[in-house]
């Protein structure tokens, strides 16, 4: 748990995290998540890149952490927020595909 910001719970440590709570804060509205993969390669995570020694890499447990984060703070979001991603370990938010999105808004 974060401290409490301004009578809204601050979930912070990571910056994508971070970045949805100031965006509820402010009103964005929806708010839409972009490359929220989650999804660990065997075994590891998978956001570091090729040239990087495979010790670098952390255990999957950084995504189960990151995920248990994201779902504690779903409840307190006073916005719509959307995954774009889905194929997303994410499972906390509604999920729409870029395209849905487009469709949707070329549509209106």
């Amino acid at each position: 748990m974060g401290p409490v910001v301004a009578g809204r719970r601050h979930t912070g440590r990571k910056p994508g995290l971070s970045a949805l709570n100031f965006a509820d804060i402010l009103g964005a509205d929806p708010i839409y998540l972009v490359g929220y993969d989650l999804q660990p390669i065997h075994g590891k995570t998978g956001n570091w890149h090729r040239e990087y020694p495979d010790n670098w890499k952390m255990g999957a447990w950084v995504y189960a952490k990151m995920i248990e984060r994201f779902r504690d703070f779903a409840p307190c979001a006073r916005h719509r927020v959307v995954n774009l991603n889905p194929r997303s370990a994410l499972d906390c938010f509604p999920v729409l595909s870029p395209e849905e999105v487009w469709k949707t808004q070329l549509s209106s």
